[in-house]
């Protein structure tokens, strides 16, 4: 009946709202470095220019991010141009060499290039006011989130539907 359908959502409501409320002090925290570190950069431009970023790692950034803008921060492609990222940053590709996925992608990376051109990054900066801000937003999503998920389990809780269980 009606008990078996009800308890899996009522379970992942609890296990959700514990989670988010373990995770609050840390998202507290990651919200104001994200804003402090935002306004570092806005005061003082220069403040990211600590050692070289070569080309290649430029341009996989670059491309990541242009990806994130075309296919979603969720997307294979996307994951992938990370990934090419993580391998430069790492110094596994020496500067000017091209990764098996760069060549895979190759097809694409005019349109990267076109939404690299268009987009509001700074691709020599590595954490760009931008991503900063977007960071900023999605803590503040997770946060109204875990209102949302408190609220639902007091709901649950009040009603006793999360005591039936299969």
């Amino acid at each position: 009946g009606e008990k078996f359908e009800i308890y899996p959502y009522t379970n992942h409501i609890h296990n959700l709202s514990l989670l988010l409320q373990e995770a609050k002090p840390a998202l507290h925290q990651m919200k104001t470095l994200c804003g402090t570190l935002k306004q570092l950069e806005v005061d003082d431009p220069q403040a990211t220019k600590i050692g070289k970023i070569t080309d290649s790692l430029a341009m996989a950034l670059s491309e990541a991010r242009a990806s994130d803008d075309i296919y979603g921060p969720n997307s294979d492609e996307a994951s992938d141009a990370w990934d090419n990222v993580q391998l430069f940053s790492s110094g596994v590709f020496p500067d000017g060499v091209r990764t098996a996925k760069e060549l895979k992608h190759e097809t694409k990376s005019i349109r990267y290039k076109e939404a690299a051109l268009s987009s509001h990054h700074h691709f020599y900066d590595i954490v760009d006011p931008r991503s900063l801000e977007e960071a900023i937003d999605a803590i503040g999503k997770l946060e109204r989130l875990a209102h949302q998920v408190k609220i639902e389990k007091n709901r649950i809780d009040k009603s006793n539907i999360g005591k039936m269980r299969p």
